[in-house]
């Protein structure tokens, strides 16, 4: 399995399926957060699916799509400070 390659084709199936419903911004965090290095292993390939995936503490990490969507309503701006508790893996 070629990760790289996985990561980079997940990321470009996660691109189309926004539709550019998110800021460049918001796109540009997400390419630059490996999401892989919250999940376990054997979830590294479908690490940018839009289904919910288990991470090592018991919780969920929710599908990129939701958590890119719930980031875009917030409507962030510079100097902005966003606090979010209780999400489990600390990755949105």
């Amino acid at each position: 399995m070629n990760t790289g390659i996985d990561d980079r084709e997940g990321f470009a199936a996660f691109l189309l399926r926004l539709r550019g419903r998110a800021p460049k911004a918001l796109v540009a965090a997400f390419e630059a957060t490996p999401r892989r290095g919250f999940l376990a292993a054997q979830f590294h390939s479908i690490a940018w699916s839009d289904g919910m995936l288990p991470i090592e503490c018991g919780e969920a990490i929710e599908g990129a799509d939701l958590q890119a969507a719930v980031i875009a309503a917030l409507h962030i701006e510079p100097g902005n400070r966003v606090l979010e508790i209780g999400t489990g893996s600390g990755y949105t």
